[in-house]
C-alpha cells in the first residue's frame, strides 16, 4: 500500500508542478473520469485539503472504494470564490477535495493514511512547488467521530 501511494504521490507531484501556472481552462483533462472503472455505489463523503486539489484528486480516485471526487474551496470566507481569486492568497480558503466513497469498501480511517501518505502536513502553506495558504494541509471532519479518529491518527503520527 505505501508503495502505491508513494508511486501516487511522486506522479502527482510531477503532474502539478506544471498545473501550477494555468488555469483550470487550461487544464487538459489528464485525470478524465472517462476511464472505464467498476463504479463505486457511495455511502459517504470525506473532505481533505492537502495542495494543488487537481493531484490530490488524482491520489484519492486511485483508492478502491472511493467513486467520485470533487475539487474546489473550502475553508474560507469568499462566497463562491474563483479560482484567480482563490490564487491570489486573500479567500483563506484551501484547495479542497470532496471525496465521496463506500465505507463497507474503505474506511475514514484509511482514508486519512492516504491523506498523510500522500503530502507533507509539516510544511506550513505549501505543497512542492505550490505555495500560499490555498495549498495547506488541513482535515474538514463532518461528524464527532470522523475528528475523534483524525485526531487519533496525528497523535500515533507525533509519536
Amino acid at each position: 500500500m505505501k508503495s502505491i501511494i508513494l508511486t501516487l504521490f511522486v506522479f502527482g507531484a510531477m503532474a502539478c508542478q506544471n498545473s501550477s501556472a494555468t488555469s483550470p481552462s487550461e487544464i487538459s483533462n489528464e485525470f478524465s473520469k472517462d476511464r472505464v472503472t467498476e463504479p463505486v455505489k457511495t455511502n459517504a463523503v470525506a473532505y481533505f485539503a492537502s495542495g494543488c486539489f487537481w493531484c490530490v484528486e488524482a491520489v484519492f480516485e486511485s483508492v478502491k472504494g472511493v467513486g467520485e471526487v470533487e475539487s474546489g474551496y473550502s475553508g474560507g470566507t469568499e462566497k463562491n470564490p474563483s479560482y484567480e481569486l482563490v490564487s491570489s492568497g486573500k479567500t483563506r480558503h484551501a484547495e479542497a477535495v470532496k471525496v465521496y466513497y463506500d465505507s463497507t469498501i474503505v474506511s475514514y480511517s484509511t482514508l486519512l493514511k492516504v491523506f498523510f501518505g500522500s503530502h507533507d502536513p509539516t510544511t506550513l502553506n505549501q505543497q512542492g512547488p505550490d505555495r500560499g495558504p490555498q495549498y495547506r494541509s488541513v482535515i474538514f471532519y463532518q461528524t464527532k467521530k470522523e475528528k475523534e479518529e483524525a485526531s487519533i491518527y496525528i497523535t500515533l503520527l507525533l509519536k
